[in-house]
């Protein structure tokens, strides 16, 4: 085994311990994630396997298929991302919306405001 194979299976093994620990309550993604782990190490120790998948796919080279395999997941946590910060900012809103109402304050009532500016601009001509 060669030293960026170690080092590669080394990061595929730190990649799956934090993701199992950060996707705690989230198996599905969990288990998808593991398992793109589990190629990824197929493919680090038995490189020779990417090409023939790629061949069993049409794909000239298991490099491309990889490629082509990167932008997908690219593309889809793309997604997951915008989906995930528009549920954040619906929240987000639902909880300023709740705090403006419990922090807001009675209107004045007309006889009050017109007592209160005349006394406020009085008592400086006054003085």
């Amino acid at each position: 085994m060669t030293l960026i194979q170690l080092l590669l299976i080394a990061g595929l093994a730190l990649a799956a311990v934090l993701s199992v620990k950060i996707l705690r309550r989230q198996l599905p993604v969990r288990l998808f994630l593991l398992l793109q782990l589990c190629v990824g190490v197929v493919f680090v120790v038995h490189p020779d396997s990417a090409t023939r998948v790629a061949a069993l796919l049409g794909v000239g080279r298991g490099t491309d298929l990889i490629l082509y395999f990167l932008a997908l997941l690219v593309y889809v946590g793309g997604l997951c991302i915008l989906s995930q910060f528009r549920r954040l900012e619906r929240q987000q809103t639902l909880i300023i919306r709740e705090l403006a109402i419990q922090t807001a304050l009675p209107p004045a009532t007309s006889s009050s405001a017109v007592s209160a500016s005349a006394g406020s601009s009085a008592s400086p001509a006054e003085s």
